[in-house]
């Protein structure tokens, strides 16, 4: 399994980019996963990771789930600092880790809505 190439986002298609020439954020300790996500002047959406696609390290999908959350924090204009993407981003990774059942529902109820 890996990261896709490209995520549906709203009215949106997000391409995703992994292990292509990021090399790390100054405030990103050595060895860790760092991604980002960059929009052009025309709106459009590119999302890059650090990590290898296939790389599904915690911490590697931590990051990929912060950079959606940063996603979220754009087109709903959240407004949000980085301080409150990190806390929603270890908040929910906290909660979907100590509830693994979680996931399967939500999927099969967001399959039932196609």
């Amino acid at each position: 399994m890996e990261f896709p190439s490209s995520l549906r986002f709203g009215a949106r298609t997000v391409q995703v980019f992994c292990g292509q020439g990021l090399t790390g954020d100054p405030d990103t300790p050595e060895g860790h996963t760092y991604g980002e996500v960059r929009f052009d002047e025309a709106g459009r959406a590119r999302m890059a990771l650090s990590a290898d696609g296939d790389d599904l390290r915690p911490e590697t999908v931590s990051t990929f789930f912060h950079e959606i959350l940063h996603l979220i924090d754009e087109d709903y204009g959240l407004e949000l600092e980085e301080r409150g993407v990190r806390t929603l981003e270890a908040a929910l990774m906290g909660f979907f880790s100590a509830n693994p059942t979680v996931l399967p529902v939500l999927q099969a109820g967001l399959s039932n809505n196609t």
